[in-house]
């Protein structure tokens, strides 16, 4: 983009446009493009992409409060399975899909996990009272 003002309106002009580039090629395009030796540029950010990620963490609160004010909690986490943002493949329809299905397989599996852990609660706590009344 070129940027100039044209009687005290900012406007913009494009120069050259990439289209859509993979996350894994912006290095050796900010190494060619960029002031300074592009070896030390494509150096510094491939340490700054190797550096180890945490893992994607998942997590599902359920909680239910009672009439009485007293509060049922559940927590479900999930990591493993999760792409990272840097491993989601985009490079294609299919390679997105399959990401997206890894990422809805550890979703849905916590979903169902702690729907099934607070009904559980619930039911515990239900009895607790039904046992009371009796």
């Amino acid at each position: 983009m070129e940027s100039h003002r044209t009687n005290g309106v900012s406007s913009h002009k494009t120069i050259l446009s990439f289209g859509f580039i993979p996350s894994d090629r912006l290095p050796y395009l900010k190494a060619a493009f960029n002031k300074g030796n592009p070896a030390n540029i494509l150096e510094a950010a491939n340490r700054i992409r190797k550096k180890p990620m945490d893992k994607v963490k998942l997590e599902f609160v359920a909680r239910i409060t009672m009439p009485d004010g007293k509060v049922i909690e559940k927590t479900v986490e999930a990591s493993d399975g999760i792409p990272a943002p840097d491993d989601f493949d985009i490079s294609s329809k299919e390679g997105f899909l399959a990401s997206f299905d890894a990422f809805e397989k550890v979703t849905l599996a916590a979903r169902n996990k702690i729907g099934e852990d607070i009904s559980e609660e619930y039911m515990r706590e239900v009895s607790k009272k039904n046992d009371a009344i009796r």
